[in-house]
């Protein structure tokens, strides 16, 4: 949770922390859910940081203070509410020591993307089951061309072909309603589940997405029945086993059976 995510590094991450400068939050990595961030940089004790953005200094209010290890040889720099533009963004880190000097300068990039250009179906998180009880899921992941996963709350035009069905519900739920409206809410690493009715037909599933760069990209899997467990029935030959000549078709005479 971006909002929430500063909080995870308080005084006793600093604590167990090694002596030097770095990067310490947002992670470049991930895409930001909302365009306003917050950002953490750690560095030594008696040193200040400067921020530029796109190669503009930050202004004061953004600064939300430093904060110094219990044994005072680290300090974290943070600051609050830095609004970011859409797609990428640098961010500079200019470390001074106390008498000013410039004695490091970390460099980052935070991406936001708004835009969806490119999809594809995330196995791994998906159940493709169709028993006619259970709610296919088909995870997607979202991202732009550069492979970069979409902000989370990105909400994407979806449509499933026949003879499948987009699961509709009147449950409350940002995930169900906006579905119910042929839409998908992403979540974390530019993921939206999609929902079927439940389905008893097995086969070719194809999802149906609109772009934002004009195109219409379907994505096609397979649903599978449910598995179901092996049952092993043993055939026993009582009779063999117990050492009992079997029938050989005769009467008890030895004579062999007929009609008439």
């Amino acid at each position: 949770n971006d909002s929430t995510e500063h909080k995870r590094f308080d005084r006793a991450w600093l604590d167990a922390q090694s002596p030097g400068r770095s990067w310490v939050y947002p992670d470049p990595s991930r895409t930001p859910s909302t365009k306003s961030v917050n950002i953490g940089v750690k560095h030594g004790p008696g040193e200040t940081v400067r921020l530029l953005l796109n190669d503009a200094p930050l202004v004061t209010p953004n600064f939300a203070g430093s904060e110094l290890s219990s044994n005072g040889q680290l300090a974290i720099s943070r600051w609050r509410s830095v609004d970011i533009e859409d797609g990428q963004n640098r961010v500079s880190a200019i470390i001074s020591d106390a008498s000013g000097n410039e004695v490091e300068r970390l460099n980052t990039e935070l991406w936001y993307v708004e835009n969806v250009t490119r999809a594809r179906v995330i196995e791994a998180d998906s159940e493709f089951i169709a028993d006619g009880q259970t709610e296919p899921v088909i995870a997607v992941r979202f991202t732009d061309d550069g492979g970069r996963p979409v902000h989370a709350g990105r909400i994407v035009g979806v449509d499933i072909e026949p003879p499948h069905q987009l699961k509709t519900s009147g449950e409350v739920g940002i995930d169900r309603s906006l579905q119910d409206a042929g839409g998908v809410a992403v979540g974390p690493d530019g993921i939206a589940k999609v929902r079927l009715q439940p389905t008893l037909e097995t086969g070719l599933a194809t999802i149906r997405i609109e772009l934002d760069n004009g195109r219409v990209e379907r994505l096609r899997t397979y649903l599978k029945p449910k598995p179901r467990p092996w049952i092993v029935v043993g055939l026993a030959e009582v009779g063999a086993a117990q050492g009992a000549p079997l029938s050989d078709g005769s009467d008890g005479d030895g004579g062999v059976s007929s009609d008439g």
